[in-house]
């Protein structure tokens, strides 16, 4: 709360308000009008109320009084939020849910990654929550692009999926927090709030999960590929032919592949692969 005298009408102007509706002030006792109450709106829902001497322009009173205290109130602005998810019922929903918060504002709403590209360079949200299962371009790949066009843009992924490479991939791309769309509403708002102000929030569980991830050994690009078509179900000689290399080096990849995940045959590799994220079921 900021005080000060006024004893002109210029008050608002220099503040950059957008509209001004003046309104009598009654003393406490009903009857005695002290002065002229102004209530003015500025961009990004800060709001300004000063009260001015009844000698105002917009108070048409005959008499003038000695100048009033002038109180100026200078609300925080809520969070301006684009949500971006492919499901029509969870994006709608999860909008309307959040519109009902004071401190956030939904500008903007995303069926598809692309979509996302546009509204984001024209709003310039201060959050956008991305789902990360998306088509054409994933969640992951929304992320990048939208780095691309700010460095700085503060990104939370919203999703159903908690394995380990979703969560490693997300954080890589850029994302300052990874939560499950079974968080609480509360929580949902907090993380949305502490990204805005550039912290980074990690659940325990994501954090265990990447951690985890971090400490295993990572497979080359070569033996990503092998491992993709193993979960396929391609032969060996299918596989050569495919990346257009030996029978005998994907026999090596496939036996780096299994010592890297202590699996036991292929078929447990595939397994390992589907349920930490590494590879996705067609």
């Amino acid at each position: 709360m900021i005080y000060a005298l006024a004893t002109t009408h210029s008050v608002p102007a220099r503040l950059g308000v957008r509209q001004c509706t003046p309104q009598w002030l009654v003393g406490t006792d009903g009857t005695l009008p002290l002065g002229i109450l102004h209530s003015t709106t500025r961009e990004r829902g800060c709001r300004i109320t000063c009260v001015l001497p009844r000698s105002c322009p917009c108070s048409r009173a005959s008499s003038v009084a000695p100048p009033l205290v002038h109180t100026m109130t200078d609300t925080v602005a809520p969070t301006r939020i684009l949500i971006v998810d492919d499901h029509e019922l969870v994006r709608e929903g999860l909008a309307e849910l959040l519109a009902r918060q004071p401190q956030i504002d939904v500008v903007g709403k995303a069926e598809s990654g692309m979509q996302a590209l546009d509204l984001f360079s024209q709003l310039r949200p201060d959050v956008t929550l991305v789902d990360l299962r998306m088509s054409p371009m994933d969640g992951v790949e929304t992320i990048g692009a939208l780095r691309e066009i700010d460095p700085a843009a503060r990104i939370i992924l919203l999703t159903t999926y908690d394995t380990e490479e979703d969560i490693f991939r997300g954080f890589t791309a850029g994302a300052a927090s990874y939560l499950l769309k079974e968080v609480g509403l509360d929580e949902l708002v907090d993380t949305i709030q502490a990204v805005h102000a550039g912290e980074k929030r990690i659940p325990g569980k994501i954090a265990a999960k990447l951690a985890e991830h971090m400490a295993k050994p990572s497979l080359t690009p070569r033996q990503l590929d092998t491992l993709r078509l193993v979960v396929a179900g391609r032969s060996n000689q299918e596989i050569a032919e495919r990346l257009n290399i030996t029978e005998g080096t994907v026999k090596a990849h496939v036996k780096a592949i299994l010592a890297k995940f202590g699996a036991r045959d292929r078929a447990h590799a595939a397994s390992i692969a589907l349920k930490r994220g590494i590879v996705r079921s067609s």
